[in-house]
């Protein structure tokens, strides 16, 4: 009898999304596997970013009822490093949708603070 061989270029579009999904951050690396993959792992990135769970999120220095506003994502990465190092707190305030918020941890270790 002939036996069908299964290798990672031979696996089916959604099995290859639930070891995307195990593993989001190593993905990236896996497109070169072959065709299918670089072409499943786009679309679930895609899609991915269609789906996000933040509307908006805002990044402040100093004491929470304080804030100077400091406008991190505009600054980049390097200046909240730069900023962390020399201050003892940066707050982060998220609009998170209703439906996502088990998902991102509210209730868990986020406190919500207001709701919309």
């Amino acid at each position: 009898s002939m036996e069908t061989s299964v290798n990672l270029d031979t696996l089916p579009p959604d099995i290859i999304r639930r070891i995307i999904r195990m593993e989001e951050e190593s993905a990236i690396e896996w497109r070169l596997i072959c065709r299918l993959w670089n072409r499943v792992i786009i679309g679930y990135f895609s899609e991915r970013k269609q789906k996000l769970v933040a509307e908006r999120v805002y990044m402040f220095a100093g004491v929470a009822e304080h804030a100077n506003g400091i406008d991190f994502m505009r600054m980049g990465v390097r200046a909240l490093r730069r900023y962390r190092q020399e201050k003892e707190r940066v707050h982060m305030y998220a609009i998170i949708r209703e439906r996502a918020g088990s998902r991102v941890g509210v209730a868990k270790w986020l406190t919500v603070n207001q709701r919309y």
